[in-house]
This record gives C-alpha cells, structure tokens and sequence, in this order.
C-alpha cells in the first residue's frame, strides 16, 4: 500500500477543549487488519452513463472516475445529517459506468430507496449486488482495491467475488477491536441516523468530506459547520471499567456527575464497545472536564451497573490547521 497521504480534503477546525493531558491510551495498532471477510457490510451497485454525475450530487467526497481510484465517503440528509458511511469503489471492467457501494448491510435497501427518489431523467440502474460482492478488509493482491485512509494502519478495504477462494485470516470481532483502538467509527451503531452532522463523526478528519467539490445533498450545513468552527462533540474513543457483561443498546446517555450538580448530567452517547474499549459521540466540553479531574464520565450496562469511561485522543486526529479556499456554496437546501 502507498505511504499514508496528508490529502487537501483533510480539512478541519480544531475545537480548542479537545485536551486530553491525563489519559494514558491504550496501543493502537500500527499494523494494517488480518484479511477479514465484513458480513456485516452490503454491496449496492450504480451503473449508467450518469452514473459518476448522479453520485457526485449526493455524496461528500468527489467521486472518482470509473477507472479511478475508490474512496471513503458518506449521504447525508437534506438537514446535513449523516445517513451512512460508505466506501465507493469504481468497477472498471463493467462495459457501462458503474461504482460498487459498500455500506451496512441493515441500511442498504434504505438507501437504495433514498437515491431513487433522486433519479429522476439521470440514466442510472440501482440494484443489490451483496450476492455476486464480498466486503473484505486487508489482503494482498486480487479484487477491487482501495487505500483505508480513514486513519494509518487500516490498510485496504477490498470487494472480492464471491466465487473467489480466499481464506479469512481475521474475525469481524477482531476488525472491530483493531479500529475501535484507532478511533475510527464504522456502521450504522457508530453513525446514528439522521442525527449527527459528519463532522461531529470525525467524517471531515476521516478523508470522507471534498469541501472544494461543488453542490451535494446536505452540503449547506457541513460547509457552514466547516468555516464557523464550531464542533461541540466528536466520536471519541474510550476505555471502560470494568468490563461490562452485557452491553447497552446504541444511544444509550453517557453522563457526567460533577461536584457541583446534584444530578449527573448528560454528556453523551454509547455508540459500540468491543471488550474494555468503545466509541462514543461525546461533548468535547465534559471530555475536558473528567480529563482535569473535574467529573466523572460513565453510563449504565445492560444489566444496569455502572461503568466507568475514560476517553483519549487518537495519535492521527490533526493538530494544527491547514487553510483552504471556500468550496462552491449550493442554494435551496433545507438547514
């Protein structure tokens, strides 16, 4: 795989309460994933003449040419809030136009639905193409290949016939260990529905958001949100303690007791957890507080008991801000 790049589309406005000084993290994985077969990701495939043109109106990165290069991006809402992230992966020995979409598997006939209503006179085909199409992460060699550039030590996120005899090196579980380590959030528990902005979900950091490309569903608020500034919460990963036996559902409250409150307050919330380390979409303002020893962050587990939470800062999160042009601003979507 080609050295990890610092790409234009990374762009960002760090938050200045983003501060994690007390927080020994544990070791995140330098090594990209065994090659791991995804069941639980789903293959939608685009094809037609129109086929570049119409993704490229909905989706947050720009969209590569038929033989180009695959990329991680996401659909959002009308409102700008995140649907699902998806990897685009272009499909270049198809006689027509056509990119393979891998997304999770519970959403993909939602958003099968959701791009039909953009159709329109776009000369585009939509169909399910999970039984020809595997999801894979890792591997050498064969398949669609396309750098994971989400965070370093990813390594390639791979589409593979299924007819293709390949031999899965690692679990999903273990996949799911290895990115939550790194902070990278994946899939419909992570990415709450029609409620979080991209780059409350570290999209814009994970090489998911263009803000140079033009006109977008949901482009007005992720622009808007980008050239103010203003991001009060992020996905954040954490240790817990103790282990819990039985996990909570996604969206469960992360809370904060204080010393000056009588009640604890909410600080967040649970998204998914794998042993003793989970992803949570946190407010930066309490995620500084419990790291001065201010308060403390915890939720409740399936059972009932609480369980501790401590956060830390990835090693690939930025730290310093690039400048960049103004991207095109698109007129008549909704806030």
């Amino acid at each position: 795989m080609p050295p990890f790049p610092r790409p234009l589309q990374r762009l960002f406005r760090p938050t200045p309460s983003i501060r994690f000084s007390s927080t020994v993290p544990p070791s995140a994985p330098t090594a990209p994933p065994a090659p791991t077969r995804l069941a639980s990701r789903g293959v939608l495939e685009v094809s037609g003449k129109d086929a570049q043109k119409f993704l490229q109106g909905l989706v947050t990165q720009n969209v590569p040419p038929p033989d180009g290069e695959g990329v991680y991006s996401a659909f959002l809402t009308p409102q700008g809030r995140m649907l699902y992230d998806v990897f685009l992966h272009p499909l270049p020995s198809a006689a027509a136009p056509t990119y393979l979409i891998d997304v999770d598997a519970r959403g993909l006939e939602d958003l099968q639905k959701t791009m039909r209503k953009y159709v329109l006179r776009s000369k585009v085909k939509l169909r399910d193409a999970s039984a020809a199409w595997e999801v894979w992460q890792g591997g050498e060699g064969g398949g669609l290949r396309t750098p994971d550039r989400r965070a370093p030590g990813l390594g390639w996120r791979v589409l593979r016939e299924k007819e293709d005899q390949v031999e899965a090196k690692g679990t999903e579980e273990e996949y799911k260990r290895h990115r939550t380590l790194l902070g990278v959030p994946e899939g419909m528990d992570d990415f709450a529905h029609s409620a979080s902005v991209p780059l409350e979900c570290n999209v814009d950091w994970m090489n998911g958001v263009d803000f140079r490309k033009g006109c977008y569903v949901g482009q007005e608020l992720t622009i808007r949100t980008h050239h103010t500034g203003v991001v009060r919460k992020r996905i954040i990963p954490f240790v817990m303690d103790p282990v819990p036996s039985s996990l909570p559902p996604p969206q469960t409250n992360i809370s904060i007791s204080l010393p000056s409150l009588a009640r604890p307050k909410q600080a967040g919330k649970f998204l998914s957890a794998v042993g003793d380390v989970g992803l949570g979409l946190l407010r930066l303002e309490h995620v500084a507080r419990a790291d001065k020893g201010d308060g403390d962050l915890w939720f409740e587990d399936g059972e009932g008991k609480k369980v501790s939470v401590t956060p830390w800062k990835p090693g690939w999160w930025p730290k310093e801000e690039p400048e960049e042009p103004e991207g095109e601003q698109c007129e008549g979507e909704v806030d």
